[in-house]
């Protein structure tokens, strides 16, 4: 009746650990969503500063390094794991695109929506962002 109690028992926790990993992911997944949250991270930062450059010099940078050399707070312009730079390119006089390379999918991570808010979703492999920076209406 000992060895029957054991089994359960070890079965319950074995059936709980894989049930686990199947709701959270293996350590290894979970390694590649925490690259993504900060590759979003880095593009919205890239963003905001590619915003104020904007808003201070009235056109958009011709390259990420111009963010560099001014007073733009950007912590990264490269990928955390590969050290790569991210994507940037201008499109229009107000829009432009940025784009880097991930390694999961936006829909795996439950994170509230705000309405309004620009939207960061992206798939697997290489995903770009086109943005719109607000241009000040004189008068």
């Amino acid at each position: 009746m000992r060895k029957i109690f054991i089994i359960t028992v070890i079965s319950l926790i074995v059936v709980a650990v894989l049930y686990g990993l199947y709701l959270t992911g293996t350590p290894g997944f979970q390694r590649q969503v925490r690259f993504d949250e900060r590759r979003i991270a880095d593009l919205q930062q890239i963003s905001r500063a590619v915003s104020s450059y904007h808003s201070k010099s009235g056109r958009l940078p011709e390259t990420l390094e111009a963010l560099e050399s001014l007073d733009f707070f950007v912590p990264s312009l490269s990928d955390p794991k590969t050290g790569e730079r991210y994507e940037y390119r201008v499109v229009t006089e107000v829009t432009y695109e940025l784009c880097a390379v991930f390694e999961s999918d936006s829909s795996i991570a439950v994170k509230p929506r705000f309405p309004g808010l620009e939207s960061w979703e992206y798939k697997e492999g290489r995903q770009c962002f086109e943005r719109e920076v607000l241009v000040k209406v004189q008068g």
